[in-house]
């Protein structure tokens, strides 16, 4: 019984932090339902607005694009459309990090971005750096040269890891 009771004032104080949670700006509160499970239900938003956002940057948050498309937005900029897919904008960057804190390395160590329509680049990396992944990986090595296996001295290559060896073309 009493687990119960902690579980039940919980729930009853995360409720009442969506609720008093707002912006400077006031906004609409989150509103609770609990005959619909307990759901929390905040209003639409838009790209200058977001629904859920931050007290230190309330224009950077989340939003409802349309059916099935919720939105991040950065300073009103709609940048990333979780739909059917995840879509980044025109001059987003899609970025892995080496650590557990991607904060801490951000945009991260390895970025993919869009160069143009159809076209993608990837951080570069050294031929001195080319570790020994496991087969299938591959990079874009700036110092390459154009051989089997890969060498240093050059001015560039695609390095993908085949049979436990960089190939260069």
């Amino acid at each position: 019984m009493k687990k119960a009771r902690i579980v039940g004032v919980l729930a009853v104080l995360s409720i009442a932090t969506l609720v008093l949670a707002q912006g400077p700006g006031g906004g609409v509160p989150a509103s609770v339902t609990p005959a619909m499970g307990g759901f929390a239900r905040f209003a639409s938003g838009g790209s200058g607005t977001p629904s859920i956002s931050f007290v230190a940057n309330p224009f950077d948050g989340l939003f409802w694009g349309s059916a099935g498309h919720i939105l991040y937005t950065s300073n009103g900029n709609a940048t990333i459309d979780f739909g059917t897919g995840i879509t980044l904008g025109s001059t987003s960057t899609l970025g892995f990090s080496s650590t557990a804190s991607p904060a801490s390395q951000s945009p991260g160590d390895t970025v993919f971005t869009r160069v143009q329509a159809g076209t993608f680049g990837w951080t570069a990396v050294l031929f001195a750096n080319l570790l020994t992944p496991a087969n299938g990986s591959f990079a874009y090595c700036s110092d390459c040269t154009i051989a089997t296996p890969c060498a240093g001295g050059g001015t560039g290559a695609l390095a993908k890891r085949l049979n436990a060896v960089w190939v260069c073309n």
